[in-house]
C-alpha cells in the first residue's frame, strides 16, 4: 500500500514522517509515485513514461503520445485540428484558475524555493529538478 511505501522510504532514509515539512512530504509522495510508475513500466511493459522536455518537443504529443493512446484514426481524419488542439492545450497554463492564461515555456522563469530543492534532493536522489520540471 502507499502508506507502507512511504513508511519504508522514510525508514530507508532514517527520517521520521511526523517531523517532515509539507515540502518534504510532497516530495516523498511524488518520488514514491514515480518509483511505482517506473517499476510498473519496467515489469509489465505497459504505460509510457514521458519527461516534461519531451512534451515541449515539436509534434511529440501528436506523433507519439496520442497514437499510443489509440487516437491515430482521429489524427489521420483531421491532422490540422489534432495539432492545433495539442498546441492550444500545451500553451495554456494549467495552474490558472477561472480562465485561460497563455503560457510559453521559453519565456517563463520558474522559481524553485530552497525548501523545495532540499526536499526534492532528499527524495529524488539527485534528479530533483529534472523530476519536478
Amino acid at each position: 500500500s502507499r502508506i507502507r511505501s512511504h513508511r519504508f522510504k522514510a525508514s530507508e532514509l532514517n527520517i521520521e514522517l511526523d517531523g517532515l515539512s509539507t515540502e518534504d512530504l510532497c516530495a516523498m509522495y511524488l518520488s514514491t509515485l514515480l518509483e511505482a510508475a517506473t517499476q510498473e513500466h519496467t515489469t509489465s511493459g505497459t504505460g509510457m513514461l514521458i519527461s516534461y522536455d519531451q512534451l515541449l518537443e515539436h509534434d511529440f504529443v501528436t506523433d507519439v503520445v496520442l497514437p499510443y493512446l489509440g487516437l491515430q484514426a482521429a489524427i489521420d481524419a483531421d491532422p490540422a485540428t489534432a495539432s492545433a488542439n495539442v498546441d492550444s492545450t500545451l500553451s495554456t497554463q494549467s495552474k490558472n484558475r477561472g480562465g485561460v492564461k497563455p503560457w510559453n515555456a521559453d519565456e517563463e522563469v520558474i522559481h524553485i524555493s530552497d525548501k523545495v530543492r532540499s526536499a526534492s534532493s532528499l527524495f529524488f536522489m539527485g534528479n530533483a529538478i529534472e523530476a519536478i520540471g
